[in-house]
């Protein structure tokens, strides 16, 4: 069995802040020290690209599991954390529905995961657009990854 998912990054608001910063004082700095405005404005497009960039990475970044028959592997970026099923002592999903305000945004469930080991408590995030709302829709995200990983590992964990 194996997923892809995206999440947010815990540094987004990190990223976010020093870009900006860095996007407002190192043009201006580059300006005054080389006494050219040029060099400052072209300074401000390529920040501009690199902090637009910087964003976009540390807002979704891609993550997979990957279910066999004795461990479960999760690969963030380059990181890779395999869990035995032996040492999973149990496993929490959680959903949360959000419902934006803002202009062009859907409306998400946020699906959490939450593995506790021996040693170890892992937690993983991922967000799922919402279908359009239906009368009688019943705010309950149906048969997310998160769920269909609980559901697999259980029935491998009984055997």
């Amino acid at each position: 069995m194996k997923e892809k998912f995206w999440y947010k990054s815990a540094y987004y608001t990190i990223v976010v802040g020093v870009c900006g910063l860095s996007l407002a004082i190192i043009p201006c700095a580059l300006a005054l020290l080389c006494n050219s405005t040029e060099i400052g404005v072209a300074s401000a497009i390529l920040l501009i690209f690199v902090f637009l960039l910087a964003t976009y990475i540390s807002a979704r970044v891609p993550c997979s599991y990957t279910a066999g028959e004795d461990s479960v592997m999760f690969h963030i970026h380059w990181r890779k954390l395999e869990l035995r099923y032996d040492d999973i002592v149990s496993m929490e999903v959680t959903q949360e529905f959000v419902d934006t305000l803002m202009l062009r945004e859907r409306p998400y469930f946020l699906e959490y995961l939450v593995v506790k080991t021996k040693n170890e408590e892992f937690k993983f995030t991922e967000k799922v657009y919402a279908p359009p709302l239906t009368p009688g829709f019943d705010m309950v995200l149906q048969d997310g990854k998160f769920e269909k990983l609980k559901k697999f590992v259980a029935g491998k964990k009984s055997r």
